[in-house]
């Protein structure tokens, strides 16, 4: 795999799944306290919250897809499968383009709908 090609990360962004389960939901009076609901739910061991623009909040649990990236190479996982690749030194250059394929993905396939959505954390 090449480590900046976008087309090098198609076949690893084409097999990430789609969102298992998704709702939305009207305003509530206190979205900070459902979404400590819902992380005390355990729907899984993995769950991001955030407030966005416009202060609408987004809860996303479990994990269908991973990145790892270190100064010697990238590694992805989705639907049971790893690709890795080597960085050359460049992890931020090879992490970006593996994430530029899911967007463009998620431009093609949605059709500017927003069925797709990722979500995540980054930690050094």
């Amino acid at each position: 795999m090449s480590t900046g090609s976008r087309t090098a990360w198609e076949g690893w962004a084409r097999s990430v799944p789609p969102l298992a389960c998704a709702s939305t939901r009207g305003p509530c009076p206190d979205p900070a306290a459902t979404a400590t609901r819902l992380a005390r739910a355990g729907l899984a061991e993995q769950y991001v919250v955030y407030e966005a623009e416009g202060g609408v909040w987004h809860f996303a649990a479990g994990s269908g897809t991973g990145v790892t990236a270190d100064a010697g190479g990238i590694t992805a996982r989705a639907a049971g499968r790893t690709w890795t690749s080597r960085t050359d030194g460049r992890p931020l250059e090879t992490f970006a383009a593996a994430l530029s394929a899911l967007a463009a993905l998620h431009d093609e396939g949605d059709g500017g709908d927003g069925g797709r959505r990722f979500y995540g954390w980054a930690a050094f």
